[in-house]
């Protein structure tokens, strides 16, 4: 966690790290959204499982590449075909934060009923 008053500090404690290097705000992990989607329906559970694991391996697609590029020297074989496969996932990125904000928004009302609110 990041301490202080200054607007920089405010801003990466609600953005998050992600939010630095590739845009992305911070979103629960994996296993919190298991947590808050107990008691839904499983067709929302699901979608909002799903939704959270995509926009998770495409930042993850994202820091891979980072750490690859970092990488002096001539590349080999495999680590050209994993950075093909990894920039292509991670341009995938956006995407996958709309669709999340998306399922979010379709699961509103089934998270409302399941909560009382």
């Amino acid at each position: 966690m990041v301490d202080g008053g200054w607007p920089e500090d405010r801003r990466r404690r609600l953005w998050g790290d992600a939010w630095l290097t590739h845009r992305v705000p911070l979103l629960p992990d994996a296993g919190e959204v298991a947590r808050l989607t107990e008691g839904l329906p499983e067709t929302a559970r699901e979608r909002l499982l799903t939704v959270a694991h995509d926009v998770a391996e495409a930042l993850a697609a994202a820091c891979r590449v980072d750490e690859l590029e970092e990488t002096s020297g001539p590349w080999d074989p495999e680590q050209i075909a994993e950075h093909e496969a990894l920039d292509r996932l991670a341009d995938e990125l956006t995407a996958r934060l709309a669709a999340y904000a998306l399922g979010v928004t379709a699961c509103l009302p089934a998270v409302r009923a399941a909560h009382g609110a």
